[in-house]
Formats: C-alpha cells, structure tokens, sequence
C-alpha cells in the first residue's frame, strides 16, 4: 500500500536520531468555553477519536477523525504537519493511549484535550458542532449517474485496479493532504473507500479544508453500477 507521509519524518529520525523528550506531553484539559474557541481554526489541529457515527452526528469544526484503532498512526501521522499543535477529543481513560500514539507518529505537541463527556455537555448547552452528510452506495451511484457529484476512491492503487466505480478519481488516503489543488471545488465530493473508515478520515480533511463533501459509509462490496 500506499506509504503513509510520516514515513518520511520517520527515516529521517531513523537516520539522525529522534529529538530527547523528557516527559510525555502532558495536555491540559479544556471546559465547554475552550471547545468554542477551538472551531474553524487552521492554526491547530483537533484529532477526534471518536467512532465515525459519532463523529458524523456532531464534531468540532474543522476537526479531523483519528479513531484510535489500529489505523490511528496512520491517518494522524498523514494529515497533520510535523510541529502543529494537536488538540484531542477523547474518552478520559485513553488519553494516554492517545498521547502516545500520536508522540509514535512524530506528533509531538499535544496541547490539549476534551473528555467525550465534557464534547457531549457543549452539545447539551447549543454548541456549534458540525455534522457530515452521509450515504450509502445507491445513493452514490444515483448521485454520479445524475451529475450531482464526483466519485472519489481513497483506497490504495491495487484495489483501484481491481475493481473501481466508472469515473472515480484515485486518491489514496494517505495522499489527500497532497493531492487538494487537483480536486474540484465546484461540485460535491462523492467519498468512499471499502468498509467506511478510511473515507470517513479523508472527509474530515476535505471538510476541514472547505469541500463540498459526503461520506459514503458504506461497504464497496454493495456497489451496483445503474
């Protein structure tokens, strides 16, 4: 597959030896009135670790999901810049989980967190949370063949090859950082992957970065071609 980008900061640090840290970072947690001063900021980043349903009912502007599974390091260390400060959203009992992880990815300036709960109480009180659209793999089909959309596939070239939905531009995951100039702004983005998850981390890029975007969280096994 499709390296993700932080390898390359990783052969680096290979090479030269990573920079000593004395500690761990150490966040400090943030209220319901820090959540409101987080949205729409370029200057940071907020790494969601929340299932993708959750993310997708409500998430801080601008956020970027990272569930904190196995494909974690991957999708943090490919959609944030070395260096940017990181904010969390996170269950309190794997913060430390998640600091590490990010910390493996070269990740090292976690400044800050929101608890699931405190996230859950600023949605109670009328805070501005985002939601994603979302459909499934008919509905994709309906959009493309109507002109209502471009199809985008964030799975890795060989399962392209493979088998792809007829149109689709090929965009790895791990490489939508890097290909946004030769995406189009002028019409939806029709996102989808092979179970969801990867399209669902690629969204949230693409939102932050102010495309028109729906998620297809849907299995690609269930396409059908009209």
């Amino acid at each position: 597959p499709e390296p993700p980008l932080y390898f390359a900061r990783m052969k680096r640090d290979n090479r030269r030896g990573p920079a000593l840290m004395p500690t761990l970072p150490q966040p400090v947690p943030l209220d319901t009135a820090g959540i409101a001063l987080l949205a729409g900021r370029t200057d940071v980043v907020v790494l969601d670790t929340r299932t993708r349903g959750a993310f997708f009912a409500g998430h801080v502007p601008g956020s970027i999901l990272a569930e904190l599974d196995f494909q974690f390091g991957s999708i943090a260390g490919s959609y944030v810049e070395e260096g940017t400060p990181v904010y969390l959203v996170v269950e309190a009992a794997r913060l430390d989980d998640a600091v590490r992880a990010c910390v493996r990815v070269g990740l090292d300036r976690v400044v800050g967190y929101v608890t699931t709960d405190v996230l859950d109480d600023y949605a109670r009180r009328g805070g501005q949370l985002r939601q994603t659209q979302v459909i499934d793999m008919a509905q994709m089909e309906a959009e493309r063949r109507a002109g209502r959309g471009v199809v985008v596939d964030v799975r890795g070239v060989g399962e392209y090859e493979a088998d792809h939905v007829p149109g689709a531009m090929l965009v790895p995951h791990t490489r939508v950082g890097t290909e946004l100039n030769r995406l189009p702004r002028d019409t939806r983005l029709l996102v989808h992957c092979n179970s969801g998850a990867r399209a669902a981390a690629a969204v949230s890029l693409l939102e932050r970065h102010g495309f028109d975007v729906a998620d297809v969280n849907d299995a690609f096994a269930r396409y059908r071609q009209g």
